[in-house]
């Protein structure tokens, strides 16, 4: 990952971009913004890189009835293993930058469910990881934003070729990765 970084999709979300990259020494924070169909940023998410490990470490919504929110400790992204079958259960905490302050406990739960080859309109991707991530909110929320089961096909080098959401789906039409266009 690096600053630059674009990724195009056919769904609602039509554009993710990497807009802002820090260096820590031992670890890198990134910047992803999301854009909607009129080119819009919809939402923005944080990110940290540690020992070739994503760790999803925020979430901004561009409307101001939905406040940032934090992961602590941040939610692994990158995949968490190459085998099928594998899976992996944390809680983490939730915190929400309202007028209260609010903390939730969120479960999230992994699964790598299969290795496959996915055509999209950008190119075919073999031996994408099919994972299963599924947020649940342990304690009573009024307003469980990210509740839900997502799935992503992750292809090694490349990064999400193809995504199911709450609310969304799409699949990879280009991306731009530092030296090279896909397709």
């Amino acid at each position: 990952m690096q600053k630059g970084y674009t990724w195009f999709y056919n769904g609602f979300i039509t554009q993710k971009k990497v807009i802002d990259e820090n260096n820590f020494g031992s670890y890198q924070e990134y910047a992803v913004a999301f854009y909607d169909t009129l080119g819009a940023v919809v939402w923005e998410e944080d990110y940290i890189r540690d020992q070739d490990r994503i760790f999803w470490s925020g979430f901004r919504p561009q409307i101001d009835v939905i406040p940032y929110i934090r992961f602590e400790p941040a939610i692994p992204i990158s995949p968490i293993s190459n085998k099928p079958g594998d899976s992996r259960s944390l809680t983490v905490r939730e915190i929400r930058q309202d007028s209260l302050r609010s903390i939730y406990q969120v479960q999230v739960t992994y699964e790598v469910e299969s290795v496959e080859s996915v055509i999209t309109p950008a190119a075919q991707f073999d031996d994408c990881l099919r994972i299963h991530i599924n947020i649940n909110y342990l304690d009573t929320v009024e307003r469980p934003y990210l509740a839900g089961d997502y799935y992503i096909w992750y292809a090694h080098g490349v990064g999400i070729v193809r995504y199911i959401m709450p609310g969304d789906q799409g699949n990879l039409i280009k991306a731009i990765l530092a030296e090279r266009t896909i397709p």
